[in-house]
């Protein structure tokens, strides 16, 4: 038992010296040299000299490089062979050095130790200053000057878009910058985020393009739809686009010449008044009757205004009819529609349609044909209708039962003096102009007709 425990700690005896002998030989190594989980800005150094570190840091200085991200994915180099770069290192790593205690060592196998030493760097600024000066993104043709935000048509309305940003860059903001990175020792620079391009007068943020934006939308988003019997014409965007115009001062405002020249335009495609028209008769044959006041009209100035103030409002969806200074009786089959007075003057007789059913039909006398008085051919409007009425002319002063007027002093009326109708009277006898039927024919009119309606008054085609 006794030589065992002799044997033990004999062995024990000759661990603990091994022990001691590596840790003197370890301490001894670090007496010159970094100990475990030694870091130097970053660096692993342990087991380096304090002159290798400073080396090593110095090399870094030899390898430094500033990296400049441009616009487009572009970048450049300014490295320290361009500009004599070099790292100085100071006495700080002897210090750190000093301060770690060489018997220590093992703390450094379980924990990092961390250290930063101020390095200064130098370099030549003339060198820097040419390097600048040859940088690709400073050259003439990479320097495109920004634009202006504006605004773009999509879909029926203004968006207001940015403009190209361009590659035009500041520099002096640039050298600046560029100045600040080396010697913050930094590795990188975005010429984006230190703001070194040129930036445009306006911006998706500006003021006045979101008002002239909304003034713009505020016109186009206008449907004005005119109706014209079964035809409509639709005023939108487009073509309200087009009336748009910027005054002196950059504000929206309404060429109003040109949306007056699209009512008149209007009027030009719907206005009838004094037309030539083709038109069936009772007998199957079809004429051409020109002349006459019956028709539409469109008061061109009047409603000039009222779209214009419509537009000026804004974001208004209306339909409407024009203001007209004379109104037709229909906008169908060549705006005479199915209620009228028909008036073959060739062959002396008279139909009369309401709602397209006739009324009454037969034989008149019409004005003297050979003369002054005979009754003139076209279309015209039934101007009004008044019983009892006593018709005057130079020499006479005739009393009639039921009188319709639709040509100035000329209209249909009885002639109770008469004991015929048709034929060839009116070529020896006939009226003055008017158109005279029985009293019958004259009171079933009189009974049907509406103030307006068209009477139309033809000869047969030759």
């Amino acid at each position: 038992m006794k030589g065992i425990l002799k044997k033990v700690l004999l062995g024990f005896i000759v661990v603990m010296h091994i022990g001691l002998c590596m840790n003197s030989m370890i301490t001894i190594y670090y007496m010159n040299h970094f100990q475990c989980g030694t870091y130097i800005n970053g660096i692993h150094v342990a087991g380096y000299k304090t002159w290798e570190v400073e080396q090593l840091l110095e090399e870094q200085g030899k390898n430094y490089t500033l990296v400049l991200n441009e616009r487009g994915n572009k970048e450049e180099k300014i490295k320290a062979s361009d500009i004599e770069y070099a790292y100085e290192v100071t006495d700080q790593v002897k210090k750190i050095k000093q301060d770690q205690y060489p018997f220590w060592w093992i703390q450094g196998v379980w924990k990092r130790l961390d250290y930063e030493v101020e390095i200064e760097a130098s370099y030549n600024q003339a060198l820097l200053d040419e390097k600048i000066k040859e940088l690709t993104c400073l050259s003439e043709e990479n320097s495109v000057a920004p634009e202006n935000a504006g605004l773009k048509w999509v879909g029926g309305r203004y968006e207001i878009v940015e403009g190209n940003p361009g590659s035009l860059v500041k520099r002096e903001t640039l050298a600046r910058e560029i100045k600040k990175a080396i010697d913050g020792k930094e590795k990188n620079l975005s010429l984006e985020e230190k703001k070194c391009y040129e930036v445009a007068k306006i911006t998706v943020e500006d003021v006045g393009l979101k008002a002239k934006r909304d003034a713009l939308n505020s016109y186009v988003s206008c449907v004005i739809t005119y109706e014209f019997g079964d035809e409509k014409e639709i005023i939108d965007g487009e073509i309200i686009d087009t009336w748009l115009q910027m005054d002196e001062s950059n504000e929206v405002t309404l060429n109003e010449e040109a949306v007056r020249a699209y009512v008149n335009t209007l009027a030009d495609t719907y206005d009838t008044l004094g037309a030539t028209r083709s038109f069936n008769t009772s007998v199957g044959s079809t004429v051409t009757v020109t002349g006459g006041d019956y028709g539409w009209k469109i008061n061109r100035e009047e409603e000039g205004n009222i779209l214009i103030d419509i537009l000026k409002k804004g974001n208004e969806q209306v339909t409407r009819t024009p203001v007209y200074k004379q109104q037709g009786w229909s906008r169908d089959n060549d705006d005479i529609g199915e209620s009228y007075v028909e008036i073959n003057l060739t062959r002396q007789y008279l139909w009369f349609y309401k709602e397209g059913k006739l009324v009454v039909e037969g034989s008149i006398v019409s004005g003297t044909g050979s003369n002054s008085h005979a009754t003139p051919s076209g279309t015209y409007t039934l101007d009004y209708k008044q019983t009892n009425a006593v018709l005057r002319g130079p020499g006479y002063a005739t009393p009639v039962s039921y009188w319709m007027p639709f040509n100035g002093g000329i209209g249909i009326h009885d002639a109770t003096w008469r004991g015929a109708f048709g034929g060839n009277i009116y070529v020896y006898n006939g009226s003055h102009g008017c158109i005279n039927t029985p009293l019958s024919m004259a009171k079933a009119i009189f009974n049907e007709i509406e103030k307006g309606m068209p009477v139309i008054c033809y000869k047969d085609a030759a």
